[in-house]
């Protein structure tokens, strides 16, 4: 599949068997690049705001089963994959949890705005174990996705 789309006759043109089945990437530890962070708003008045942080899968490490990498396919790039890693806001430990994260990325929060370090997030490589959660959405849909936890910044 072409990294770009020049215009609508190349979207509308292509097959359906070219478009990649979305896939979580194997259990194990992983070397990622953080990409973006931003601020959600609740949709509802059940849910609660959030932040969220976008990663890029840079390489697996010894951890992930070579099976399971061999299962995504020969032509599956694991560098195309988004990660998120969200935080939802229910009270002061959870923005806790969020200058911890910014700090582990280098980003110092002290004296500045929210907005101003979500925006300095990204670049920085990182470690991250991948785990897999299943949940069915509000429509009925089964989905899985990755989980991240053990944050350790990469020293290069």
């Amino acid at each position: 599949m072409p990294d770009e789309v020049n215009d609508y006759e190349d979207i509308a043109n292509r097959s359906w068997d070219d478009i990649p089945e979305p896939h979580t990437l194997p259990i194990g530890t992983w070397r990622l690049k953080a990409a973006n962070a931003s601020y959600a708003k609740a949709k509802s008045g059940d849910q609660n705001d959030r932040i969220m942080f976008f990663y890029r899968a840079v390489e697996p490490l010894g951890d992930v089963a070579e099976e399971a990498l061999d299962d995504l396919g020969d032509n599956f790039d694991v560098t195309g994959e988004k990660i998120l890693f969200q935080v939802w806001m229910e009270g002061s430990r959870d923005w806790d949890t969020v200058r911890r994260h910014l700090r582990m990325h280098e980003i110092d929060p002290s004296g500045r705005k929210v907005a101003e370090t979500l925006k300095a997030f990204g670049g920085q490589e990182v470690f991250a174990y991948l785990g897999e959660r299943s949940y069915t959405t509000k429509g009925g849909e089964n989905r899985t996705e990755n989980t991240m936890t053990n944050f350790q910044p990469a020293d290069d």
